[in-house]
């Protein structure tokens, strides 16, 4: 009865629009590209990005900058000393809430045209507020395997809400390679602060890191139907610093594949993932993986829409998804982490077209659907278009972030210079106040 008495107050929900001044912070001739969370730092004083213009092209992205909110001004913080087309590639930088830390994506050192950036060849690295650079991950591909140490490429680093953990993808270099949506892609975390050395390296492939890694979820190249085993893990969230949902890919008692929502449960003091034969590394005892949704019978089962990770509520209450609805638009859903039916968080009349945030407070969320930024209550499920209709060209793109106060919203838009080339630059909007 609560369920359908949420579903009727978003029946009647009433988009209206109120239109903010919009800033936008930066102009440099290149791309200003933001992660989709955790690109504000502590205080909201800077925004964090990497120089792509394009999403896709990682391995040419040369460096990691910030852009201070209140002057607009642009400064380089990291930049890979050789460059080339195939890589290394840097990006994806994400901040720690609590101390200022950042994590971002980092190709091998040895990329070239022969041996290019590629998923299972990156790894992390951490900057500091003091401008101290350290691998975060350690890499070994060559046995025997040391323990804490990965043997593939991470990346789409996020902190755990104390701080203290990092999550990420990963892609292992030992399996052999396969093609997306079966590369066998799983989940892991990390800890910062236990060193792991790797003895006898292989030059720039092989290294030590400042993190302690394992990965958290077992994935198999031929999941039962009808079971929870997993094909490909990815797009993961902190619901606690404890505990990480995740989206999963399954095969239904059909034989067809459909992506699920799992939580797993992390130990305090997780041990080195085991190795597998022909499969990416098992998890150590102690992490234990319950599925959340089971929606092989809806009109549009699944998780869909454009790609996103999963988004836990601050105060922990929902787990946050896209899918569609029954009338095939991608909406917000939730799940609540004892589990349940999805409730669905959303009814724009577009489908939602990035990745979206919750508010630090938990009552609001933000996306862009019809070329608009949106702002929805997630109680009542009323809606607001921020901004007006822009072109296709101009849209808003990848992460809509709120700020750590909660009164502005971050985003890119690909925005003309004078010299008439376009690049991804960030925009800043100010949340109207609130009753």
């Amino acid at each position: 009865q609560v369920l359908m008495h949420r579903f009727s107050l978003l029946a009647v929900m009433l988009v209206t629009t109120a239109q903010a001044e919009e800033r936008v912070l930066t102009a440099s001739p290149h791309g200003h590209l933001i992660h989709n969370r955790q690109i504000f730092s502590p205080d909201g004083r800077f925004i964090y990005y990497d120089s792509r213009n394009d999403e896709t092209l990682l391995a040419t992205s040369t460096f990691i900058g910030r852009v201070e909110i209140t002057t607009g001004n642009e400064e380089i913080l990291y930049q890979i000393p050789s460059p080339s087309a195939h890589g290394p590639g840097v990006g994806a930088v994400t901040c720690n809430p609590i101390n200022g830390q950042l994590a971002f994506i980092h190709g091998l050192a040895n990329a070239s045209a022969a041996e290019p950036y590629a998923p299972h060849r990156r790894s992390g690295f951490s900057l500091s507020p003091d401008g101290s650079l350290v691998h975060l991950d350690a890499r070994d591909i060559t046995p025997p395997l040391t323990a804490g140490a990965l043997s593939g490429g991470t990346h789409a680093f996020h902190w755990s809400p104390d701080g203290a953990r990092l999550s990420f993808t990963y892609n292992d270099a030992l399996v052999p390679i396969r093609s997306a949506p079966t590369d066998l892609r799983t989940v892991g975390i990390m800890t910062p602060g236990q060193r792991v050395v790797v003895n006898d390296p292989l030059p720039a492939v092989d290294f030590s890191g400042d993190a302690f890694s394992t990965l958290v979820v077992p994935v198999t190249d031929t999941p039962a139907p009808g079971s929870d085993e997993i094909l490909r893990a990815f797009d993961e969230g902190w619901l606690s610093p404890s505990q990480l949902a995740f989206q999963g890919i399954v095969r239904g008692a059909d034989g067809k594949d459909v992506t699920e929502l799992f939580l797993a449960t992390l130990p305090a003091l997780p041990g080195a993932a085991i190795p597998r034969q022909g499969l990416p590394p098992a998890p150590p005892a102690g992490v234990a993986i319950r599925r959340l949704t089971h929606t092989g019978n809806r009109k549009f089962p699944g998780i869909q829409g454009p790609r996103h990770w999963v988004r836990p509520s601050p105060d922990r209450s929902l787990i946050a998804f896209l899918a569609k609805d029954e009338q095939g638009l991608v909406q917000i859903f939730a799940v609540r982490p004892s589990g349940g039916p999805p409730e669905q968080l959303s009814r724009l009349a577009h489908s939602v077209e990035t990745p979206f945030d919750w508010s630090p407070d938990s009552k609001l969320l933000a996306c862009a659907a019809g070329g608009r930024i949106q702002l929805i209550d997630a109680s009542s499920g009323l809606g607001q278009a921020l901004t007006p209709p822009a072109p296709a060209s101009q849209a808003p793109l990848h992460g809509v972030c709120f700020s750590p106060d909660g009164r502005h919203l971050a985003y890119n838009r690909r925005l003309k210079n004078p010299d008439g080339g376009a690049f991804l630059q960030i925009c800043l909007l100010p949340l109207p106040p609130t009753d």
